[in-house]
C-alpha cells in the first residue's frame, strides 16, 4: 500500500513523523500535554540506585563525578558521610541530593565536552543539545544529561507526548510504529473512532508512526534459532526472543554448544530443522568457526570454508521455502583500559555480510548492536547481562540481547512482533 506523509512534527523533544493512508483517518497529530509536569525537577522517587550514586559521589573518578561532588552542599556531604548503604535511612541523603541536583538543572554550562568524556548521550539529548536551549529547555537538557551520565542511579523522566487521531467509525486501521521505516510493529492491531497513544518514556526507540488499513492477523509460523551456546537455552539469548512475539509464533531453539557451521552441517540438529520446515531461521555462527570448540582442530573453519558453509545453509533453508536470516556473532563483554569493548570476530562478520549481499539474505548485525550496547552501559553497568565468563547470558541478559535481535528483524516479521519498544529497561 502506498503511504503519504500526512503530518510531521519536529520538536526539541522528539522527531516524530506520522503517516496515514487517505482511507484510514480524518486527522492524526502529535500533542504535547502538561508542559509543567512533563519534565519535573528531581524528587525523592527519582533515585533508582541510591547506593551506587552515593559511591560515585563519595569516591569520584570521572570528570563529571568530581565536578558534581565539588558542588554538593555541606548538608549533602554530611548525609553522604552518614550513609552506609541499604541499611541506612535513605531519606536525609535523598532530600539533600534533590536540592543539589535541582540547582544543577539551572546550570548554564553543565555540558562541557571534557566533563562528559566517555559518557554516551542518547540521541534525544544530542538533538536538544544542538539547539542551544534556554529556560525550561535548558532544565530539560540538564536533566537528560544527568540521566545519561547516571543511567542506573537516576530514573528517566516521563514523556508527556501523545499521538492522537480520528478514524472514521465505519473503518478499521492498524496503528504501527517503526524506528527505521522498514520494520513496522503493531502498537494497536485495531483502532477506530478517536484514539490516542502515549509515546514511550524518554522517547523509546520509535520515531515513525502510521495508520494503515486493517488486515486479518498473520497466519501462525515457526521460527528456528541456530548457533552455539551464546544462543542456546540455558545460557544464550535465544530464550528471551519469544517474549517479543505474538502467540502465533513458535520459537524453536536448535542452538547447541560448540556448534560451528561445519559441526552443524554434520549434526542431528540439521536433520531436525529440515523436518520442522520452519518459515524463518535465524543463524548465528562464527565464534566456534574462529576459535574452535570441543575439538578445535576439527570444529574450526577457514574464512573460505565459513563462506561456503553459510551459502550451503542458506540453500538448505530455501529448499524447504524457509527464509534464512544471518546474525553476526555477538561480541564478548571484554573491555580495554579505556573502558571500550574489545572488537571480536570482525573478519567473520565481514564474510557473513558479503554472503548476505551476494545471496540477498536478510542480516542482523548483532556484533555491532551488542558492542554499542555494552559501550553505552559500560563495564559495570552491563555486568548484570552476562555470566562471570563474560560470554554467556543471565536471564535478564537474554531478554535484553533478544531485544536487540527483535529490533533488527526483517520487515515480514513485523506483523508478528509485540509492542513498541525493544529498549532494555536496565537493572
Amino acid at each position: 500500500m502506498s503511504l503519504f506523509r500526512y503530518d510531521s512534527w519536529v520538536c526539541r523533544l522528539f522527531s516524530l513523523v506520522l503517516f496515514a493512508a487517505p482511507t484510514c483517518c480524518q486527522s492524526i497529530s502529535v500533542v504535547r500535554k502538561g508542559e509543567n509536569g512533563v519534565y519535573p525537577r528531581f524528587s525523592l522517587q527519582d533515585f533508582a540506585d541510591l547506593t551506587l550514586l552515593a559511591s560515585k559521589l563519595t569516591n569520584p573518578t570521572r570528570p563529571l563525578d568530581i565536578w558534581l561532588a565539588a558542588r554538593l552542599s555541606a548538608e549533602t556531604q554530611a548525609a553522604l558521610a552518614g550513609y552506609v548503604g541499604p541499611a541506612s535511612d535513605p531519606t536525609p541523603l535523598q532530600r539533600a541530593l534533590v536540592q543539589d541536583l535541582n540547582a544543577v538543572l539551572r546550570e548554564p554550562t553543565l555540558h562541557v565536552p571534557q566533563r562528559f568524556e566517555g559518557i554516551t548521550l542518547r540521541s534525544d539529548t544530542q538533538d536538544l543539545l544542538s539547539t542551544d536551549p534556554r529556560d525550561e529547555d535548558l532544565v530539560r537538557l540538564n536533566r537528560w544529561l544527568l540521566e545519561d551520565a547516571y543511567p542506573r542511579e537516576l530514573a528517566r523522566s516521563q514523556s508527556g507526548v501523545w499521538i492522537e487521531g480520528t478514524v472514521p467509525s465505519n473503518s478499521r486501521c492498524r496503528f504501527q510504529a517503526s524506528d527505521n521505516l522498514n520494520l513496522w510493529v503493531d502498537v494497536a492491531d485495531e483502532v477506530w473512532g478517536q484514539f490516542r497513544h502515549r509515546c514511550a518514556p524518554g522517547g523509546g526507540t520509535k520515531r515513525f508512526f502510521r495508520l494503515t488499513p486493517w488486515t486479518p492477523p498473520a497466519p501462525p509460523i515457526r521460527l528456528v534459532l541456530l548457533g552455539d551456546s551464546t544462543v542456546m537455552d540455558g545460557c544464550g539469548w535465544g530464550p528471551g526472543l519469544s517474549a517479543y512475539f505474538k502467540p502465533t509464533v513458535q520459537v524453536i531453539n536448535l542452538a547447541w554448544p560448540a556448534h560451528s557451521t561445519k559441526v552443524f552441517l554434520a549434526s542431528e540438529q540439521r536433520t531436525r530443522m529440515v523436518v520442522i520446515r520452519p518459515e524463518f531461521v535465524l543463524l548465528q555462527f562464527g565464534a566456534v568457526d574462529a576459535l574452535g570448540g570441543l575439538d578445535p582442530e576439527h570444529d574450526k573453519t577457514t574464512l573460505e570454508e565459513y563462506a561456503i558453509n553459510l551459502e550451503t545453509l542458506i540453500q538448505i533453508i530455501r529448499d524447504f521455502d524457509g527464509t534464512p536470516v544471518l546474525v553476526t556473532p555477538i561480541v564478548r563483554r571484554n573491555f580495554d583500559a579505556s573502558g571500550r569493548v574489545l572488537p571480536l570476530f570482525q573478519d567473520r562478520c565481514a564474510v557473513m555480510k558479503n554472503v548476505a549481499v551476494r545471496l540477498g539474505t536478510p542480516l542482523i548485525d548483532l556484533n555491532q548492536l551488542s558492542m554499542n550496547l555494552f559501550n553505552e552501559l559500560g563495564e559495570s553497568g552491563s555486568a548484570y547481562l552476562s555470566w562471570r565468563d563474560r560470554v554467556h547470558f543471565s536471564p535478564e541478559g537474554a531478554q535484553v540481547i533478544a531485544g536487540l535481535v527483535a529490533s533488527a528483524l526483517p520487515a515480514p516479521l513485523g506483523a508478528y512482533l509485540l509492542g513498541e519498544s525493544f529498549e532494555p529497561s536496565g537493572q
